[in-house]
């Protein structure tokens, strides 16, 4: 398939110009970038192993006036491991031309990208750009952005193109400011005969002002959004559609059944972005409770799909465990619900989960992966919703939101500061799913104080969340009410602590739910110049009044953290956590020893012991160690070791590596591993040698 032939003839043509004109203009560029690995194993059973990936760039930058330059580059990668046969090369060519102006900026790009041999993604692709932005400073005349762009791309049998327009305004002046954003995008994959067209238009107000010395604040806002969706179908059939979703969040939660949300689980609009390539949230081996929440906002899902930065191949599902849970508000805890079945997708690099049909306002998918497992690199998460459709058939989803902003702040003394903030927010949505009109109240108020000393703080706040959303199936009402004092106390340079008590109640259709306590201690105490006391203590307590019933959740934390001598540290941790019908205890014992510049020694030793009143007790023992030695300025040798047993089996890894820089641009190493897995059937023992080229020209 032809699809490059405005694209090529674009670059072809920057090229050319390049050449013909380095002479005519203000200064002419280039650069050259290369960077190369090459990687040589052996097993145990004998078998070699050889992997390689490279990439090659050159760019051209000419100066044809002293406002306008032209730019080309042209990119080679290529990626190729024998085990599997798997091969991918591409080749990316592009040129723009830039002009800066005093007043403006403006830059007209065009690229293509072509698969040179993939064994499973046949790659090709062509875009244009075009993108023009103000650059004057002035409080009279607005700001404005404008952006075309396209892009045409086809995988194998699967081809799409897509359109895009956005323009925006933005205008300050004083305390005020308002911008307004216009988008567009047309997107018609041809394999699916669907024609996607989205458009949306955002409008933001804003104002800020203080009084009175800057002892009374006032800020105000106004945000109005409407989106709408159109999709057409252009045969009968079955479509999978994605799903907009209002919220990305991932993080880790130790408890992903309660009701309060870990403050790590924090939003990641990466992992919704469209960006399939680029790494959005990783998890590491031997690690638990790794969530990703979305908001689907009650529409129906049927699957979920979370792409990997590379093509995990065969060892996708080693060594994962997944779970999913739902919750329609939070601040309430959440429910399991089963998972159909889960399948990996080397050809899209994905992962994809058959949920069934669910319609729930917040979904969470938690993984823990074990030992057998491998580091992740997640870059995107899609929800689908499978629907069937007839020819010609036009699917209308729109939404209107509305959302204004109120925050006062007074400083009545230099050491009490007194604050509330309110936003109210109207959403009236329309879609195949459901039609649903809900008004959202949220309060805060605070008072906190300072001594003049700034040895004792103490802060109270209140909050108030209100929804009432109405569907066909009636009105619901949904309050969270929430309570909060926290009390912070320096006694000596050498002895802190700090208390807090929260409270929250949850209220649906006027009736208490459930109500939750949580009780906090955290107190830092110097007790020798080189040893550190840490103390955490946590207590919650959930009580569901709808069933009658009552969870408790306790959380220990003591921490020593001694330096030894200056190059010796030693740190120790005990936690102790129970929730519900379990109870887990956790020891950790780490060194860190800097014997000379050149030496460096590190171990860690782990116990963990889980009971559960259903299931027994389970009981770990893990170490690691690892050994750094420089033996000349361009010479490293590396060591690691770790044991880990679990249930009477016992996983063990090695690994040595001697590293060798004899230029800056030059990495030689040479190594050997070995692993020990009751899941494995013969222990592995590999050995390897790899060399690394990373150089850039001039």
């Amino acid at each position: 398939m032809k699809i490059f032939k405005f694209g090529k003839f674009a670059v072809s043509l920057g090229l050319v110009l390049a050449t013909l004109l380095p002479w005519k203009g203000t200064g002419f560029a280039a650069g050259l970038t290369y960077n190369g690995s090459y990687q040589a194993e052996e097993n145990a059973g004998g078998e070699f192993i050889q992997r390689r990936q490279q990439s090659a760039g050159l760019s051209l930058s000419h100066e044809l006036t002293n406002i306008i330059s032209l730019r080309e580059y042209v990119r080679y990668n290529e990626r190729w491991e024998e085990s599997t046969d798997n091969k991918s090369e591409q080749m990316t060519q592009g040129v723009s031309l830039i002009a800066n102006h005093d007043l403006w900026q403006s830059d007209f790009s065009a690229a293509s990208t072509l698969d040179l041999g993939s064994e499973h993604e046949q790659l090709e692709s062509e875009s244009y750009g075009a993108r023009w932005k103000s650059k004057w400073k002035t409080d009279m005349v607005p700001g404005l952005a404008v952006r075309l762009d396209s892009r045409k791309e086809s995988r194998g049998v699967r081809d799409s193109e897509d359109l895009g327009m956005s323009t925006a305004l933005d205008w300050r002046r004083n305390n005020l400011s308002l911008t307004y954003d216009y988008r567009w995008r047309q997107q018609e994959p041809d394999w699916a005969e669907l024609l996607d067209t989205t458009t949306s238009q955002d409008f933001q107000a804003g104002y800020t002002y203080s009084f009175w010395q800057r002892r009374l604040s006032l800020g105000l806002k106004h945000n109005y959004r409407t989106t709408s969706n159109e999709r057409e179908a252009r045969q009968t059939g079955s479509f999978s559609l994605p799903v907009n979703l209002i919220e990305v969040r991932t993080g880790t939660d130790a408890t992903p059944a309660d009701a309060f949300e870990d403050p790590s689980v924090a939003i990641n609009n990466q992992m919704d972005d469209s960006v399939l390539n680029v790494s959005a949230y990783s998890v590491t081996t031997n690690s638990t409770f790794n969530n990703i929440m979305i908001r689907p906002d009650g529409v129906n899902i049927d699957q979920i799909h979370i792409y990997t930065e590379i093509d995990l191949g065969g060892t996708a599902l080693d060594g994962l465990t997944w779970s999913v849970y739902t919750n329609d508000l939070l601040g309430t805890s959440w429910d399991s619900v089963p998972l159909n079945g889960i399948s990996y997708n080397s050809i899209l690099r994905r992962y994809e989960l058959d949920i069934g049909e669910l319609a729930v306002d917040y979904l969470k998918i938690v993984l823990d992966i074990s030992l057998l497992g491998t580091d992740i690199n997640f870059t995107e998460i899609e929800a689908r919703d499978n629907i069937f459709l007839s020819s010609d058939t036009v699917i209308l989803n729109e939404t209107d939101t509305s959302q204004t902003g109120l925050s006062l702040g007074a400083r009545v003394t230099e050491n009490l500061l007194l604050s509330y903030r309110a936003d109210f927010e109207t959403r009236e949505t329309s879609s195949v799913a459901r039609e649903s009109d809900q008004n959202e109240l949220s309060q805060s108020a605070g008072a906190r104080y300072l001594s003049p000393d700034q040895t004792f703080s103490s802060s109270l706040t209140f909050g108030n969340r209100r929804r009432e959303t109405e569907t066909g199936a009636g009105v619901t009402e949904n309050e969270t009410r929430s309570y909060a004092l926290d009390l912070d106390k320096q006694f000596l340079p050498t002895l802190s602590a700090a208390i807090g008590i929260s409270k929250s109640e949850n209220y649906q259709d006027s009736t208490q739910f459930s109500e939750a306590m949580t009780y906090r201690l955290d107190s830092f105490a110097k007790l020798y110049p080189d040893l550190d006391l840490n103390i955490q203590l946590n207590y919650g307590e959930t009580t569901n009044f709808q069933t009658a019933t009552k969870s408790d959740n306790n959380r220990a934390t003591v921490g020593l953290l001694s330096r030894l001598s200056p190059a010796i540290t030693l740190s120790l941790r005990e936690d102790y956590s129970e929730s519900g019908s379990s109870e887990s205890y956790k020891t950790v014992a780490s060194l860190n020893w800097q014997i000379s510049d050149m030496l460096v020694v590190r171990g860690r030793a782990d116990h963990n012991r889980t009971e559960r009143d259903d299931a027994g007790s389970t009981e770990a023992v893990g170490f690691n160690s690892n050994l750094n030695l420089a033996l000349t300025t361009d010479l490293l040798l590396e060591v690691d070791y770790s044991s880990s047993r679990a249930s009477g089996d016992v996983t063990e890894t090695g690994e040595a590596s001697l590293n060798w820089y004899p230029k800056s641009w030059l990495r030689l190493e040479a190594g050997c591993s070995y692993r020990h897995a009751p899941a494995l059937p013969a222990d592995d023992y590999r050995g390897y040698a790899r060399a690394d080229i990373n150089f850039k020209l001039p």
